[in-house]
């Protein structure tokens, strides 16, 4: 999953931890066989391509689209918020 897609997925959050963008990227991969076997090292690289930057909102550290992001989000991706209200 590239870049783009990760903000994306934070995009429709507003912003998540990185264990939550991890734990969504998984959903996302176990119900759309994308191949994201690795999100960390995904998030990894997205960071050092801004394309996500960590910031503190109320004492936690949260994931958003970065400046250099053209948040898309991945097909089936609108079921994460469900999905992850789940878990």
């Amino acid at each position: 999953m590239d870049g783009d897609a990760l903000a994306g997925i934070v995009a429709l959050f507003g912003g998540l931890t990185r264990a939550e963008l991890s734990t969504a990227v998984r959903e996302h991969a176990g119900r759309h066989g994308d191949g994201t076997e690795h999100p960390d090292d995904a998030i990894d690289a997205a960071q050092n391509a801004y394309e996500l930057l960590a910031v503190a909102h109320d004492g936690t550290t949260v994931l958003v689209p970065g400046p250099t992001a053209f948040p898309e989000p991945p097909a089936g991706a609108e079921d994460l918020p469900h999905i992850l209200a789940d878990t």
